[in-house]
């Protein structure tokens, strides 16, 4: 048994060592990025359409879009659940009328999720591309104030 252990051991140490002192290609032998790492970032947003943000108003737009797509994927799981809680409930009435009322809620709660999204998209693009700059910020500034 100690004969197997030791030639185990031995073998995993070569393997070991392989892997360690195997070449390796690094970053500095690709003629492809003679700009650095900061330039091949650049070249892939550009390639991927990622554009920078103008202004306060596309950061706050992103962040809410983030938030409702989130909490529609809540939304849709409550669906879910509410659905399958109706299948299974096996005619019990309590269960049935749980289940119908988490199916029409999540159902209003995925409508106003989608209302919310087209009109902050709408209001923000009309402060981001219409008011442009300085003019659409103090436009989005007045109606925070608004809302505050």
């Amino acid at each position: 048994m100690k004969r197997f252990a030791s030639r185990t051991l031995l073998l995993g140490l070569i393997v070991a060592q392989l892997l360690v002192f195997a070449p390796q290609p690094v970053m500095a032998q690709d003629p492809g990025l003679r700009g650095g790492l900061l330039h091949l970032w650049e070249e892939t947003r550009e390639e991927a359409g990622i554009r920078r943000f103008s202004g306060p108003a596309e950061v706050i737009l992103v962040v809410i879009n983030v938030v409702l797509a989130l909490v529609a994927i809540l939304a849709t799981g409550v669906l879910i659940w509410a659905g399958i809680s109706y299948v299974i409930s096996l005619g019990n009435e309590e269960k049935i009328q749980t289940a119908k009322r988490m199916l029409l809620y999540s159902i209003i709660g995925l409508l106003i999720i989608g209302l919310a999204a087209v009109i902050v998209n709408v209001v923000l693009n009309l402060f981001i591309e219409g008011g442009g700059g300085e003019e659409g910020e103090e436009a989005l500034r007045a109606v925070v104030n608004l809302l505050a």
